[in-house]
């Protein structure tokens, strides 16, 4: 067994002093903030992808203090109504998978995601419960035009740069239980894995 953190852990602090304080610790591996909700002060995918130096150099920070990149976590909105927000999560993510293959790492963590509840709404919904039955064929189309195709597309691309999708659940996310994390991989394959987090199950 091998002990980790997200660097989210450590945000507060520039990356080189953030990996002291967990090598510190005794930890293992590292999971890598790389944009979304963490922001890009630790990876800036874009940065270190145009210059082959300045990516050698952040990665060689990790191998100097022994700590193996577990995964390269991207939590955000990839389903936001709002689309300015969508499509920048969707370019984050693909130069996310750059960066994962550049360096040989396999695991990405990320929320599946939570759209409208129709075409031209502006407010993500979460539906959890089947009554009224309107709520029925508002989590279909969610399903079906929306989650599914989305990670069809994605699920491809990161296929072709050697990456898995590790899908925490969540609350407020299409995908919060176990059966929705199945249901989803069965539709877009085994590139989809599970990143699991205990705590939600509290």
């Amino acid at each position: 067994m091998k002990l980790g953190a997200l660097t989210s852990a450590v945000l507060d602090l520039e990356l080189e002093e953030g990996l002291d304080r967990l090598g510190q610790l005794g930890l293992d591996t590292v999971e890598v903030a790389c944009g979304g909700y963490f922001g890009k002060r630790h990876a800036d995918a874009d940065a270190l992808l145009e210059s082959p130096s300045a990516l050698r150099r952040w990665h060689e920070g990790f191998l100097r203090r022994h700590l193996e990149i577990s995964a390269l976590a991207l939590h955000g909105e990839p389903l936001a109504p709002n689309e300015a927000a969508a499509r920048g999560y969707a370019r984050q993510l693909r130069q996310i998978c750059r960066l994962a293959e550049a360096i040989g790492v396999e695991r990405l963590t990320l929320l599946a995601g939570l759209p409208a509840g129709a075409p031209g709404d502006s407010t993500p919904c979460w539906i959890t419960q089947p009554f009224p039955s309107a709520n029925l064929d508002t989590h279909r189309w969610q399903w079906e035009e929306r989650l599914i195709p989305y990670w069809l597309a994605q699920g491809a691309f990161a296929r072709e740069h050697g990456c898995r999708l590790c899908f925490e659940m969540v609350p407020g996310d299409m995908v919060y239980n176990p059966s929705a994390l199945l249901r989803l991989r069965e539709a877009v394959g085994p590139v989809d894995g599970c990143n699991f987090d205990p705590s939600h199950l509290v």
